[in-house]
């Protein structure tokens, strides 16, 4: 029995439970943290804990899949609220050098979201400010995005210049120091697979759209990725909770020296070309990344694929 270690997003069923489930009969054993050292929603878990468990147990694992957001943050929710400085999370980072001196074959992925930023008002999931504040945060960044690129109308400009008047500036002050505090730690992960120190990393976007404070960050990753030639250790496509699933897959191909053809069948003619809501692309290129990344390729039919993927789209 081979054990994968993986440090998940959080304590929710499609990231702690769907991965054990995925290896079930196999051959393969998921290593997971105790459910209650990591965080539950808008509660912090215990992030020394979770480090320590890492430390603990990557000895018996080769091959190890970590969520950076849980690793400095306690998950996916957390990574929205806290109040860390750069100069903290960096350092807890370079922790991560260490596990390849202690394990000197392991294999590291990992995975690190662009922090999102719904269109909608609720603190469920954000800061309490944004259950009245959100949408007016969002169009923030929304239209002066497009303002930038020189595409705002009229009308968006006259609401931007609503929203400044009346949007609080010590709650923008804080969202957008959070997500700058971030998108510096996103960063530093991709430097780290430059380095060598991690060997495949994902960088999901949870509730993206074309335009917007997520968009710009996006390009701002995607500018270093490029600059640092990583792009084939580096993805960067809409998602959240599957990819912890996504990267046992690819965790399993490799060892097994698999790279399974996948065929992508559509409902509709145009189908394909479809942007979901809250993406930013179409629905194709999602999906292309989301193959590729679990070690999988796209087939140009279904006659040479073993996988055909049926994908049931609006028309």
């Amino acid at each position: 029995m081979k054990k994968v270690l993986l440090v998940p997003l959080d304590e929710r069923p499609c990231n702690y439970d769907f991965p054990k489930m995925l290896v079930q009969g196999t051959n393969y054993e998921l290593v997971m943290p105790p459910r209650d050292i990591l965080g539950k929603k808008k509660h912090t878990g215990d992030t020394e804990a979770i480090w320590n468990w890492l430390f603990d147990n990557i000895s018996n694992c080769d091959n190890a899949i970590i969520s950076i957001d849980t690793l400095l943050y306690s998950g996916i929710v957390p990574s929205r609220l806290h109040q860390y400085k750069p100069e903290y999370l960096l350092e807890k980072l370079e922790n991560l050098k260490m596990l390849k001196e202690k394990n000197k074959k392991l294999t590291l992925y990992a995975f690190n979201l662009i922090m999102r930023n719904p269109i909608y008002s609720s603190d469920e999931e954000e800061p309490d400010y944004y259950g009245e504040w959100g949408r007016e945060i969002h169009l923030y960044g929304y239209i002066n995005h497009k303002k930038e690129l020189g595409i705002a109308t009229d009308q968006e400009l006259l609401d931007l210049e609503d929203i400044e008047k009346r949007l609080p500036q010590n709650y923008l002050e804080d969202y957008l120091i959070r997500r700058a505090t971030n998108i510096q730690v996103n960063q530093a992960v991709v430097k780290l697979a430059a380095e060598g120190i991690l060997d495949f990393v994902i960088i999901p976007q949870d509730d993206s759209s074309p335009y917007g404070l997520t968009a710009k960050d996006q390009q701002i990753m995607r500018d270093l990725i490029d600059s640092l030639n990583v792009n084939l250790k580096v993805y960067m496509y809409p998602d959240a909770d599957a990819v912890a699933n996504t990267l046992v897959a690819r965790t399993i191909n490799c060892l097994e020296e698999k790279r399974p053809l996948v065929y992508v069948k559509y409902s509709s003619s145009i189908g394909n070309s479809v942007i979901p809501l809250y993406e930013d692309r179409i629905v194709s290129e999602s999906i292309k990344y989301q193959i590729m990344a679990a070690g999988g390729l796209v087939a140009s039919s279904a006659e040479e694929a073993q996988i055909i993927l049926m994908v049931n789209v609006p028309s």
